[in-house]
């Protein structure tokens, strides 16, 4: 089976149109056949997707901290829950079992999550597609970041190639249904 990893925020005051695009993400997530892996909690949209994908017969991995454990409340509906005693294996054991990453919107440590994990692409760690979900134009300052990135020399246009935006669910079905583990 296949599995996406799926970075997003854990915030309890999100607006609920998120959650209700969360909710569809995590019913393609099942329908398309892979198994969701996460930061383990049952807060925000990591909730939110996570308890979609159970919910709609999918499997579910979630990894998380002793501290966040008890910050985020663990999910309990999930397939597997791991727990392990830092961000820095967590992190690690969420790359390990995932085929392919996807970035919905989020905060400080969904930006974390991402930005280590599209340079450990550019370092040729992983050739796994990076998919960031750009639902309401949410990622929008982040691609103009890039474009800055590049104007100024930081980074070039194959850089920004790296990082696949989709900005529908079901761009999100094609790119999941055409993806061919290597």
């Amino acid at each position: 089976m296949k599995s996406i990893c799926v970075y997003t925020g854990a915030s309890l005051s999100i607006p609920d149109e998120y959650h209700a695009e969360a909710r569809e993400v995590g019913r393609i997530i099942a329908a398309t056949d892979y198994q969701l892996v996460y930061g383990g909690g049952s807060t925000g949209l990591m909730g939110t997707v996570s308890s979609s994908v159970m919910d709609n017969g999918g499997k579910v991995l979630g990894i998380t901290t002793k501290q966040l454990a008890e910050i985020e409340q663990i999910n309990t509906k999930i397939s597997e829950a791991r727990i392990v005693e830092n961000m820095h294996l967590r992190k690690s054991m969420m790359f390990e079992n995932s085929d392919i990453f996807l970035i919905l919107p989020g905060g400080y440590g969904t930006l974390d999550e991402f930005f280590e994990i599209v340079t450990w692409k550019q370092l040729q760690i992983h050739a796994n597609p990076v998919l960031v979900y750009n639902y309401n134009g949410y990622w929008d300052p982040l691609k103009a970041l890039f474009e800055a990135m590049k104007k100024e020399g930081f980074i070039k246009q194959h850089h920004i190639d790296m990082v696949i935006f989709v900005n529908t669910a079901s761009e999100l079905v094609t790119l999941l249904q055409n993806y061919k583990v290597a």
